[in-house]
């Protein structure tokens, strides 16, 4: 993210994105801005996209300890990338796990 914001004043990035359902042709490309998404609108979209369970006080106490997605401040306000997001949300997903085929338990014997 903050490398999006560095090209960004650099000049070399642009901040729009051809639009989905635009023609190929170049004049019929219109240009949508990114949009950026404030902490309680990030902690909805994690939510609905990816079916985290995810809290706007959560993302905050993540931005503290360092273990939350990139994020960059403007002003006082914190602003996401959906992007971020989607990356974040997908580091933190695991792997399939199956649980024991026979319904067997696994005991321990005290000796």
């Amino acid at each position: 993210m903050r490398a999006f914001f560095a090209q960004l004043l650099n000049g070399t990035q642009s901040t729009a994105q051809a639009h989905p359902d635009a023609s190929v042709g170049a004049r019929d490309v219109t240009a949508i801005p990114v949009r950026l998404l404030r902490r309680r609108e990030a902690a909805r979209y994690v939510t609905e996209t990816w079916g985290i369970p995810l809290s706007w006080r959560t993302l905050a106490k993540l931005a503290v300890t360092g273990d939350g997605p990139d994020y960059c401040k403007v002003g006082r306000y914190p602003l996401y990338s959906p992007a971020d997001l989607d990356s974040w949300a997908a580091s933190k997903l695991q792997s399939k796990r199956r649980g024991a085929r026979d319904g067997t338990r696994i005991t321990t014997v005290a000796g």
